[in-house]
C-alpha cells in the first residue's frame, strides 16, 4: 500500500501578508500617479505627442513640434531654479533626441531649420545631463544667435563648457583654431553685463585668454561704467607680463577711455586695429604705452 503525502502546503505565517503587500502596492501605484498633478500629466503627455512628431515625413509639422517644445522650455526655463518640467519630462528621450537630429540632417536642406532648432532644445536638455561639454555640442549645431532666450542657468553651463573646449583644443594645439567658441563668447559678455553679472563676464574672458573679446565685450554693450571698467582692470592685473604684452592687451586703456568719452567708432577701431598693425607700430605703442605714469598703465607695475 502507498503511503499517502500527508504533508500540506505551510499556510502563510501571516495570511494577511499578500493583502498587505497588494494595498502596499496599490499605494506605491497610487503615490506615483499623484506626483503629477492633471496640468503635469497633460503638459508630459503633450511633450511626448511633440517628440512623436519630430519622426513625421512633413517638415512643417516638424517645424511645429519644435517650435511647441520650444516655447514650452523658455516658458520654464525663465526662472530656472530647479530641473523645470518640461526638461524633466523630455530627459528620457534625450537619446532618442539625439537619433532623431542625425535622421533629420540627413534629409537635407528642407530640414536645415528644423535641424538647428531641434539642437537647440538638446542643447538646453545636456544642462540636465552629466556628459561632455554636450550643451557647446549642440549649441554649436543650433541656432547661432539669441544665447539669453535661455536663461541665466543655461549660459553659466555653456560658459564652462567653453571655457573646458577652448583649453583642451590650445593644449592639444597652440594654433588650434576657436573662431567658433569665441562667436558665442562675444554674445555672452554682453548678456552678462546687462544682467549684472560683469564678473562672471570677465572670468569667461580670461579663461579663454582673449583680451580681443575683452575689449569686444565692452564696445558692444556701449558700456564703460565704472564698476565694469574696474573689474575688468583688477582681473587683468592678476595676469602675467607675457599676456599683457599683447596689443590687444596695451589697447585696453585707450578702448575704455574712448568708450568714456562716447567715442564708439573709434573704440571699435581700436579694437580691431592690432591685426594690422606693423612691427614698427608695435614697437611705437610699447613705448606709447610705457612712457610716463597715468591711465596708461593700470596693468603693470611701477
Amino acid at each position: 500500500m502507498v503511503a499517502t503525502d500527508d504533508k500540506k502546503p505551510a499556510p502563510d505565517a501571516n495570511p494577511k501578508d499578500k493583502d498587505a503587500k497588494k494595498d502596499a502596492k496599490g499605494k506605491d501605484v497610487k503615490e506615483v500617479k499623484e506626483e503629477l498633478s492633471e496640468e503635469d500629466l497633460a503638459l508630459k503627455t503633450n511633450l511626448e505627442l511633440m517628440v512623436e512628431r519630430l519622426g513625421d515625413a512633413e517638415p512643417g509639422v516638424v517645424k511645429l513640434a519644435i517650435d511647441s517644445m520650444i516655447s514650452e522650455i523658455r516658458s520654464a526655463t525663465a526662472s530656472m531654479t530647479s530641473v523645470p518640467k518640461p526638461l524633466k519630462f523630455l530627459r528620457p528621450h534625450y537619446d532618442a533626441l539625439k537619433a532623431t537630429l542625425v535622421t533629420m540632417s540627413a534629409a537635407g536642406a528642407g530640414q536645415a531649420e528644423n535641424c538647428h532648432k531641434l539642437a537647440d532644445v538638446i542643447s538646453v536638455l545636456a544642462t540636465t545631463k552629466e556628459l561632455e561639454r554636450e550643451v557647446l555640442k549642440y549649441r554649436l549645431l543650433g541656432t547661432p544667435t539669441d544665447l539669453g532666450i535661455w536663461g541665466h542657468e543655461y549660459i553659466r553651463h555653456l560658459s564652462g563648457e567653453i571655457a573646458e573646449e577652448y583649453r583642451v583644443r590650445r593644449e592639444a594645439d597652440a594654433a588650434a583654431p576657436v573662431e567658433d567658441l569665441m562667436t558665442l563668447v562675444k554674445q555672452i559678455v554682453p548678456y552678462h553685463m546687462t544682467h549684472n553679472a560683469e564678473p562672471e563676464a570677465v572670468d569667461l574672458l580670461l579663461e579663454v585668454a582673449s583680451f580681443a573679446a575683452l575689449a569686444l565685450g565692452l564696445v558692444f554693450n556701449s558700456s564703460a561704467r565704472e564698476d565694469v571698467v574696474m573689474s575688468i582692470l583688477q582681473a587683468l592685473m592678476t595676469r602675467s607680463d607675457v599676456e599683457l604684452s599683447t596689443p590687444y592687451a596695451k589697447l585696453m586703456c585707450l578702448a575704455l577711455g574712448l568708450l568714456f568719452l562716447g567715442k564708439q567708432e573709434l573704440a571699435e577701431a581700436t579694437v580691431e586695429s592690432p591685426p594690422l598693425l606693423s612691427p614698427l607700430a608695435r614697437l611705437l605703442l610699447w613705448v606709447t604705452s610705457e612712457a610716463g605714469p597715468g591711465p596708461g598703465r593700470p596693468m603693470r607695475g611701477p
